[in-house]
């Protein structure tokens, strides 16, 4: 796993878009993560730790984004 230096989680909702009022909001979640990056200053071919540890850092989040939306 890669090192994680910062997260922030954001909870969004839309009221209205396009000047269209919504009936319920829109709720959105996001994880925004920093993380160290291992390959930084140097060419690397092959990415697949970084591609590994996006699938772990999705998993690791998951949980933490749907208890932030209003349900299913």
């Amino acid at each position: 796993m890669v090192e994680i230096r910062k997260v922030t989680l954001l909870r969004e909702q839309a009221f209205s878009e396009m000047g269209h009022s919504a009936k319920h909001p829109v709720v959105r979640a996001v994880a925004l993560v920093a993380i160290h990056n291992p390959f930084a200053r140097r060419f690397v071919g092959d990415l697949t730790e970084l591609v590994d540890a996006g699938a772990a850092l999705a998993q690791r989040f998951a949980g933490h984004l749907v208890k932030m939306l209003d349900g299913p």
